[in-house]
Order: C-alpha cells, then sequence, then structure tokens
C-alpha cells in the first residue's frame, strides 16, 4: 500500500501529543516533520500553532480521575494540576506573545515581499519596455537588412550591367582594332602596290628623259659640229665668191641646199625638243600622280592618326567603365560591411534579449519562491 504525502490536523495533534508525553515539551516543528515523515513545514507550523491553541481548553475539558483518592492526594493533585494549568497558561501566553511578534515578522516579511513583488513587477515592466524597445530595433534592424539587401542585390545587377557593358566595349574595341587593322593592312598593300607601280612608272620615266637627253644631246653636238663645218665651208666660199661667180652660184646653191639640211637639222631638234618636253610633261604627270599619292598617304595617315583617336576614347570610356567596376565592387565591399555591422547588431539584440528573457523567467522564479515562502 502506497504510504500518504499528506498530512492532517488530527496527525499533527497526535503527533505534538506524542511528542509531549515522551518528552514533557512542546513539539518543534523539525521533531513534527522528522516523526510524520511528510507534508510541508507550512502545513507542519500551521497544525502545531493550532494545537498550540487548543492545549488550555483540551486541559480545561479532561476528565477528572474515575477513582476517588484521599484527601491530601487529591489537594496535592489539584495543586500539582494548578501548577500545571499556570504553567500551561502561562506557557500559553508566551506561546501566544510569540506567534504575535512571528505574525508582526511575518506581516513585516509579507509587506517586504509586496513591495519587492511591486518592484520586480516595476522591473518587469521595465524590462518588458526594453523587450518591446529591442524587438522595435531587431524589427528595424530586420527592415535595414531588407534595405541592404534590396539595394545590395541592385548593386550587384548594376556591376553585372557594368560588367557586360565592359565586356560589349572590349569586344566592340577589339572589333574596331581588328577591323582597322585589316583596313589598315589592305590600304598598305594597296599603298605599297600603288607605290611600287609608280616607282616603276618613275623610273621609266626617267630612263626615257635620260635617253632623250642622250639622244638629243648627241643630235645636238653633231647638228653643232656639221654647223661649224658649213660655216666654215661658208667663209671659204665667201672668200672665193670674188673671182669665182660661177663657183659662188654653185656655193650658193649648196648653201641653199646647207640652209634646208640646217632647216631639216632645226626641225629634227625642235621635234627632239618636243619630245623633250612631251617626257618632261610625262615626268609632271608621274610627279603629281606621286604627290597625289603622298596625298593619299597622308589621307591614311590622318585616318590612321583618327583610329588611333577613336581608339584612345574607346580605351578611356573602357577605362571610365572600369572606375565604375571598381567604384561599384567598392559599394559593394562597403554594404558588405554595413551588412556584417547589421547582422552583428542584429545577434547583439538577440543576446540582449535573450540576457532580458532570462532576467524576467529570475524575476518570474524568485516572485515564485517568495510567494511559496512560508
Amino acid at each position: 500500500m502506497a504510504r500518504p504525502t499528506t498530512v492532517s490536523d488530527t496527525d499533527i495533534f497526535e503527533a505534538c501529543d506524542a511528542i509531549l508525553e515522551e518528552q514533557g515539551s512542546i513539539p518543534t516543528n523539525h521533531a513534527l516533520l522528522t516523526r510524520l515523515g511528510r507534508g510541508s513545514g507550512q502545513t507542519i507550523q500551521k497544525g502545531r500553532l493550532a494545537w498550540i491553541s487548543a492545549l488550555p481548553d483540551r486541559l480545561a475539558k479532561a476528565e477528572r480521575p474515575p477513582m476517588e483518592l484521599p484527601e491530601e492526594i487529591g489537594q496535592e493533585f489539584m495543586t500539582v494540576y494548578k501548577k500545571l494549568e499556570r504553567h500551561f497558561e502561562s506557557y500559553y501566553a508566551q506561546v501566544k506573545r510569540d506567534l504575535d511578534q512571528q505574525a508582526i515578522a511575518i506581516e513585516a516579511q509579507v509587506q517586504q515581499a509586496r513591495e519587492q513583488q511591486f518592484g520586480a513587477e516595476q522591473l518587469a515592466d521595465g524590462l518588458k519596455s526594453q523587450l518591446g524597445d529591442a524587438r522595435e530595433r531587431i524589427m528595424e534592424l530586420e527592415r535595414q537588412l531588407s534595405r541592404e539587401t534590396g539595394r545590395r542585390e541592385e548593386i550587384e545587377k548594376l556591376v553585372g550591367s557594368a560588367k557586360a557593358e565592359v565586356d560589349q566595349a572590349r569586344a566592340d574595341s577589339q572589333r574596331t582594332k581588328d577591323e582597322y587593322a585589316k583596313a589598315l593592312a589592305e590600304e598598305k598593300s594597296r599603298f605599297d602596290a600603288s607605290e611600287k607601280r609608280l616607282m616603276e612608272r618613275v623610273a621609266t620615266a626617267e630612263l626615257a628623259r635620260e635617253r632623250v637627253e642622250k639622244m638629243l644631246a648627241g643630235k645636238e653636238k653633231v647638228f653643232n659640229e656639221q654647223l661649224l663645218q658649213l660655216q666654215e665651208k661658208l667663209m671659204g666660199v665667201q672668200k672665193a665668191s670674188a673671182g669665182w661667180e660661177a663657183k659662188c652660184h654653185a656655193a650658193t646653191a649648196q648653201a641653199e641646199a646647207v640652209g634646208q639640211q640646217v632647216i631639216d637639222k632645226e626641225l629634227q631638234l625642235l621635234q627632239a625638243q618636243e619630245k623633250r618636253l612631251a617626257a618632261e610633261k610625262d615626268l609632271c604627270h608621274w610627279q603629281s600622280q606621286a604627290q597625289a599619292a603622298e596625298g593619299h598617304v597622308k589621307t591614311l595617315q590622318h585616318r590612321f592618326v583618327d583610329l588611333e583617336a577613336s581608339l584612345e576614347s574607346k580605351n578611356q570610356t573602357l577605362g571610365e567603365l572600369n572606375g565604375k567596376v571598381e567604384h561599384s565592387q567598392q559599394q559593394l565591399k562597403q554594404l558588405g560591411k554595413q551588412l556584417q555591422q547589421a547582422e552583428n547588431r542584429a545577434k547583439d539584440c538577440e543576446t540582449e534579449k535573450a540576457g532580458l528573457l532570462r532576467s524576467i523567467t529570475e524575476l518570474k522564479t524568485t516572485k515564485a519562491k517568495k510567494g511559496n515562502k512560508p
């Protein structure tokens, strides 16, 4: 059979009577708890005080012994009984005073406990207010974290777009470089071919000019020599003209023939000069073509400079885009740091929240313990 865990006033009264009979003294709470082996200290204290309060009435209502005693023994018994009654009355008064003092002390403790409870409630209200503020701070940090996350996503999109633009710009720049290199190679090939043909024509014109000059020089030398011979002959004829009239006519005819030859030579010289002028004209034409080729080369050089300037501008744009990408990466790092700080603040708020919850739990536990005190 299971042993009972509760104790009644009857059990406490019986235990008090037994201890009083055995020890001859008022039982203590510890002695009652040891004897009964169950019940709480508050229940035993309450039952013990009830037993002490009822003890005088119980003694007064106690039955006289059934047997008749001799008068002397009866008087002595009554004397002892009255002494015992006075002793119990005195003890009862002392116990009552002690109980009153204990009641005053308990009431003071209760008042102090109420004040402590009021202070704990105020502290709990303050902690609840702090907890509400902490929750608001956590919500604000969560909202800020959400905004920072949104900003971070936007910046990541911007960085992705900037990277795409940079890649596109690099591709365009590379394509422009390739097209420029191809066009430059084609123009250089055409220019080299034109220059080669021009140099060949110039060389041909120079050879023709040299041949014409040599031919003209040779013919002029021959003509001068023939002219000198004719002049010598003419002088001889003139000297012999006085005596030789017939010879004069012959000489005149010969002179006319020589003059005709001179005229023919002059015509040939004029034709040679015309050929020379034509060769010089061709040379001027080839020189003008060479100048035009030089102008075309200069134009190609200007185009090359323009392409280099365009390439430099695109490189500058690429540098600016790279700068924007670096700036975006720096902003992303700063946002990452801010996000880390926000997360740290959120962790601190969570730690503070946990501390506040522990403080509230400890206050509730202390309050419950104080409420369970006798």
